[in-house]
């Protein structure tokens, strides 16, 4: 007998079977190229780059940093898999001509007290961020270290030298300028990508490329095709391309997370857009060293002239604002209704001379005027930010080497975007207005939270408690999790980063950052006479510590017929005796 053939309402029949199809096909993305190249006759290039894609802030010019890093795309929406491409020119095309080797007037002046760690965004998660082990060129500012542990050398006449009375090799020589402090630029696109296999080695990631011989007009060069995998298994697709001419090198890399669909959607596009890379005629980048010249004589003055290259660099889609101190320059997004927060550059402008005025001078006084143009630059979200190279899990960060404060627009919460330029802002200052000083991190980056919390009212910036730190630290003091004072002021700034520790030995960084901007907040608005004047015993003395190594050098230097050092070579070891003096000078006989 045959078995009962199951019967089912039709609407269920109708789901079963489409239970049974296979799943459609994921629609293709169509990525295509735009139809005209676009062209950097400042560095010497053209590449016709995906149509859609955003452009990143070029970084600015002289920065040691960059890792010759010259420019680049990335791609907006989770549908693009992190896809970007950076272009990088190594060599020169004329003589004369000189790559990331900033000169004396052009080197930032001194590293400050923010070596560009970034700050983590107040009482959130951090942002996502790029990929955790980045290419050379993409990696975040470095940050200022305490100095290296250890005993002092030998100084003449105490003896000391190799076991066996042989005496001590010579100390190395002491650094005279950012190329001594960061070393070479890479020479080749081939010597750029060593750097990043070795990089990538050690922090337990991979690269694989391999080259083929191609031709890009009438240069010769190479395309490339390849993995590469970051020390959390995350693996990455990579095309690439060099061309050269001469000493002249210019790279283009497409790097994007590997996915099933991406022979599909981008492979193809990703090699057409880089067999359009083409080094520019001669004549065409005469004819743009020739205007930049032009532009940086009419600006006047060196500080005036880097800010003119600044702003001359500033890819298609950016624009710029100056006031009497500052070079804000942006995303015109910003300013867009749709998509940004219309007014809030103006806003920016008007709070950076105001809180300069207003706040920063009067509590920390410069020992010499201050001729700076500093630079402010604000990308129109995080997905632009992280494009640019920022920290991952930062909100803002104030990179001295490259000699920029650095922060994204928030739309939905513009209130947050400005707590971020007071606290940056306040970094920024100190650089400029000081020179080198490293203080503590809870005098830097609580003083920094501090001016975080600062509003306008009745006309005047005012302090007022800053919620997401206030939260942090009271929960951390009724859990009896708050780290010993005589500790806390002693971290370093290590110390200061940790994450995933024990909260009440500095294992929390939100908590630490909540901990320094409670104390400063406490000496910066108690009434008890003996605790008033700590704050600015500390700092008094770091800034003696500067002014007194800057005016021996000058005077060395004018009496050895030679430029003075500049001020951001002021010794580590010095700055580290500072730190304790201030430490002294502010706290002794304080229980």
């Amino acid at each position: 007998m045959r078995a009962p053939r199951l019967l089912l309402p039709g609407a269920a029949a109708v789901l079963l079977a489409a239970a049974l199809q296979p799943p459609p096909p994921v629609p293709a993305l169509g990525a295509s190229l735009r139809e005209k190249p676009s062209v950097d006759d400042a560095v010497g290039y053209s590449i016709r780059p995906i149509s859609g894609w955003e452009a990143s802030p070029r970084k600015n010019p002289d920065d040691p940093t960059a890792r010759c890093l010259v420019g680049g795309w990335y791609a907006k929406g989770k549908e693009t898999n992190e896809a970007e491409v950076s272009v990088f020119a190594f060599g020169k095309f004329f003589p004369e001509e000189s790559r990331a080797v900033p000169t004396e007037s052009g080197a930032p002046p001194a590293p400050g007290p923010e070596g560009g760690g970034g700050d983590p965004p107040p009482g959130e998660d951090p942002p996502p961020g790029p990929p955790s082990d980045p290419p050379p060129g993409k990696e975040p500012p470095p940050a200022d270290g305490p100095p290296p542990e250890g005993g002092k050398p030998d100084e003449p006449g105490t003896g000391g030298g190799e076991p066996g009375g042989k005496p001590k090799p010579p100390a190395p020589k002491a650094p005279t300028s950012l190329k001594d402090l960061f070393g070479e630029a890479p020479k080749s696109f081939e010597e750029w990508l060593q750097g990043w296999r070795d990089g990538a080695s050690k922090r337990g990631g991979s690269l694989d490329l391999s080259p083929s011989k191609a031709k890009f007009g009438e240069d010769e060069g190479f395309l490339y095709e390849g993995t590469y995998r970051d020390f959390s298994g995350r693996t990455y697709q990579l095309m690439a391309a060099s061309v050269r001419r001469g000493e002249f090198e210019v790279a283009a890399v497409y790097s994007i997370r590997d996915h099933k669909y991406f022979a599909r959607d981008f492979k193809g596009t990703f090699r057409d857009s880089l067999k359009s890379l083409r080094i520019l005629a001669q004549r065409q980048m005469e004819k743009a060293r020739a205007d930049l010249a032009k532009k940086l004589a009419e600006a006047g003055g060196d500080e005036a002239a880097w800010a003119a290259r600044v702003i001359d660099g500033l890819p298609p889609g950016w624009t710029y604002r100056k006031t009497a101190n500052y070079v804000i320059v942006h995303d015109k997004s910003i300013e867009n209704s749709a998509v940004g927060v219309p007014g809030l550059i103006e806003k920016i402008a008007v709070r950076l001379e105001a809180l300069r005025k207003e706040v920063y001078e009067p509590l920390f006084p410069p020992d010499r005027p201050v001729t700076a143009l500093s630079v402010v630059k604000v990308t129109q979200d995080p997905a632009q930010y992280f494009a640019y190279g920022a920290p991952q899990g930062s909100a803002g960060y104030w990179s001295w080497p490259s000699r920029e404060l650095v922060f994204f627009c928030m739309r939905e919460k513009v209130d947050l975007t400005l707590d971020v330029l007071n606290h940056e802002a306040f970094h920024q200052y100190i650089f400029y207005s000081v020179g080198q000083v490293s203080p503590h991190s809870w005098f830097n980056e609580g003083h920094g939270d501090y001016f975080a919390g600062f509003d306008r009212k009745d006309g005047k910036y005012r302090p007022a408690k800053f919620e997401w730190r206030r939260k942090k630290i009271e929960e951390a003091i009724k859990g009896r999790r708050h780290v010993p004072l005589d500790k806390f002021l002693r971290f370093s700034q290590a110390e200061y980063y940790q994450r995933g520790g024990d909260p009440s030995k500095g294992g929390d960084v939100l908590q630490n950052y909540a901990q320094g901007w409670s104390l400063i907040w406490f000496l910066r608005t108690t009434k008890e006479p003996k605790y008033q004047g700590i704050l600015d015993r500390y700092f008094n003395t770091l800034k003696a510590a500067v002014t007194g190594w800057r005016t021996a050098e000058e005077e060395a230097a004018r009496k050895e017929n030679r430029k003075p050092l500049p001020s951001f070579l002021f010794p580590p070891e010095l700055n580290a005796r500072a730190m304790e003096e201030a430490l002294k000078a502010g706290f002794d006989g304080i229980d």
